[in-house]
């Protein structure tokens, strides 16, 4: 610290005087000795700034210092540490010399370089301790133990400042642990006096005397109004006659034994009344002793905790609810303080691992670019108590990646914001979703537009044939039938032989027509069914391309609405298309299958195949008619290609939607 600027230098002695405030704080408001030093090492790492604190306390019959607090980045440091207070090399560290020495601090300035911490070095510096303090805990002026505080940057205790700053904080926390003796004293003589106190007349507490035996030799009229036993029948008896059998033996038997030795015996009993009634009791049962210390009799005082006991047994169960949805739900819910540090959070939320998120600042898993926004909604619900909304935020952690949108709202304790509470549903399949369904509409948009323009050319291409072949094919008939009419009676002979040209003439004229209308609408799935019609398709599309083509399989088609056949049949029609304009195949296999539930439909081609992941399907309005002519039956449409392998297009139809066509 020596090397550091002055206004770093001031900030530290600053964040110092912090801990030692905070600490005094801590002193007045924890009753507990075990939660008391613990908030002592958060304080020491929270406002301090430094990488880990701990405290230690001698175990007089090891002489070993044994951790029983510590904060910061720990890591497993303080597990089998093996500090001493003998002769042993392990004694001469700065925690054992410390004690060993009763001395007012032992600092190490250089973790790299100081011999004193050999046995600890490598573990010290894979935990990023560079240096550390050791201060002496003191009880009625005696070194019980030591509070050791660790930085990651060499020479930062190098300045007394500093270091009479530490040893004031030492001293507090010294304090502190002799408050809590003092007041564990008072507490005793408290206890004392309030038994005495509750054995008066009057008092709303059953209390009970028994003599050496246990034979009761008085109870107070809170007893009886509890019990129903008057006075007069309980004196003389012994308490047993409470007993419902609840408590065990052993139970007993160890309040005894507790009792026979001058010890003071807490409990809880279920007891019965006079009339058969059931209730819970806290007991508090103590030796009565004389002038000369010896004991003559027993006084139990006895409170009625039946209500407390159902409320408790309420409150576990609403507890055990509370927590279940807590951990179960699939929302995100944390704890964060006016800085956006985690404090607590649920452990199944979004699957994110608890340990490594707390104390973590809650804009580290929020894409950068919504860090500021994230801060200044905390700053609003801290300073407005306002509850605020955060959407469709990218998040990170760990090479997960989600999206979250949050609600952000104050914890309010007496009137104040002590944290904020964030509540965050992951619509990462929302936003997929809605991605996909805009595709989708873009998708059927351009199907739409590509669908009017097949239509223009059919039409074009239909006016073209109706143009060309069946226009010429009836302008010929027109002149032969003219011909006919003007020289029948005069060449009757050649007349014949016109009247024959011109009925074959006719026969082409409708072949023309019936390959027209085949193209709008292919009759013959009506005259020869679906089965037929794929073979005769695929053995002209053969005879056409060169392409072999091999079909195996057979359906009973009896039950197929049109609709249904329409759509298979122009599905083949577009795969023999498009293998016909890009597979480069020499053969194709179309399987066909039924079952009791559905009809089956394969195509394969041994082609050049493609790349799936290049090519958006959705795009490709061929594929994309044929995939929605399926779906528009209910059913499964399947392609799978790779480079080189071929292309397989696979369907299936419920044959479930031939019954609710039909019905």
């Amino acid at each position: 610290m020596n090397d550091l600027p002055l206004n770093e230098k001031l900030l530290q002695l600053n964040r110092i005087y912090a801990i030692i405030s905070r600490i005094n704080q801590a002193i007045v408001r924890i009753r507990d000795k075990k939660e008391l030093l613990q908030e002592m090492c958060d304080i020491v790492i929270q406002h301090g700034k430094f990488r880990m604190s701990w405290i230690g306390m001698v175990n007089t019959a090891t002489l070993k210092v044994e951790p029983v607090a510590w904060s910061g980045i720990e890591e497993g440091y303080l597990d089998n540490l093996n500090i001493a207070i003998d002769e042993s090399p392990e004694a001469n560290g700065p925690t054992g010399r410390v004690i060993k020495e009763d001395a007012d601090y032992i600092a190490c300035l250089n973790y790299t370089t100081d011999p004193s911490i050999l046995p600890w070095r490598e573990r010290a510096l894979a935990r990023g301790y560079l240096a550390s303090i050791s201060l002496p805990v003191k009880i009625a002026g005696k070194t019980i133990g030591a509070f050791t505080i660790y930085a990651d940057s060499v020479n930062t205790f190098g300045t007394q400042d500093e270091v009479d700053l530490l040893k004031e904080v030492a001293a507090n926390i010294s304090f502190g642990l002799e408050q809590f003796e003092l007041e564990e004293k008072y507490k005793k003589n408290e206890q004392l006096v309030r038994k005495l106190s509750r054995a008066v007349e009057q008092s709303a507490s059953s209390i009970v005397i028994t003599n050496l035996d246990g034979n009761i030799e008085y109870v107070n009229p809170a007893f009886s109004q509890l019990t129903g036993y008057s006075k007069e029948e309980a004196l003389g008896n012994n308490p047993r006659i409470l007993k419902t059998g609840y408590t065990s033996p052993d139970s007993y038997k160890n309040m005894w034994e507790l009792l026979s030795h001058g010890n003071v015996w807490h409990g809880v009993f279920c007891n019965k009344k006079k009339n058969g009634e059931i209730y819970w009791e806290s007991a508090t049962i103590s030796p009565i002793t004389d002038e000369c210390g010896k004991v003559t009799n027993y006084v139990a005082i006895k409170e009625n905790i039946t209500e407390m006991k159902r409320l408790e047994e309420e409150l576990k169960q609403q507890n055990a609810k509370l927590n279940t949805i807590y951990k179960s739900t699939p929302a995100f819910i944390c704890e964060v303080d006016q800085e956006g540090l985690i404090l607590s959070l649920n452990r199944r939320g979004l699957g994110l691992p608890v340990e490594g998120l707390l104390g973590v600042n809650i804009t580290k898993i929020f894409s950068e670019s919504y860090h500021t926004q994230a801060l200044e909604i905390l700053e609003d619900v801290f300073q407005h108590k306002a509850t605020r909304q955060l959407q469709h935020v990218p998040c990170f952690y760990e090479g997960e990646t989600i999206v979250l949108s949050m609600v952000i709202a104050p914890i309010i304790q007496n009137d104040k914001v002590t944290a904020a509470l964030i509540t965050g549903i992951d619509t990462s399949e929302l936003e997929r979703k809605e991605k996909e369904l805009r595709q989708s509409a873009y998708a059927l948009r351009s199907f739409a537009d590509h669908l009017q323009q097949i239509r223009e050319e059919e039409r074009a291409g239909i006016a073209k044939e109706i143009h060309d072949e069946l226009g010429q094919s009836l302008t010929l008939l027109k002149l032969d039938a003219a011909w006919v009419k003007k020289n029948f009676d005069s060449d009757r002979e050649f007349a014949f032989e016109k009247l024959n040209a011109l009925i074959k003439n006719i026969e082409d004229t409708i072949q023309t027509s019936r390959n027209i209308y085949n193209k709008l609408n292919p009759q013959m799935l009506d005259t020869m069914g679906l089965e037929h019609s794929i073979k005769w398709h695929v053995a002209n599309f053969s005879k056409l391309t060169g392409i072999g083509v091999v079909v195996d399989g057979s359906i009973q088609e009896d039950a197929m609405p049109k609709k249904m056949k329409l759509g298979i049949f122009r599905v083949l029609q577009e795969s023999l298309t498009n293998v016909l304009r890009y597979a480069k195949a020499k053969e194709v296999h179309v399987s066909l299958g039924q079952d009791d539930k559905s009809f089956m439909m394969k195509i394969e081609d041994d082609g050049v195949g493609f790349d799936k992941t290049k090519v958006n399907t959705f795009q490709s309005h061929g594929l994309l008619g044929m995939r929605e002519r399926i779906y528009a039956l209910d059913g499964v449409f399947e392609i799978n290609s790779s480079e080189g392998m071929g292309t397989a297009i696979q369907i299936e139809v419920p044959l479930t939607h031939v019954q609710q066509v039909n019905a």
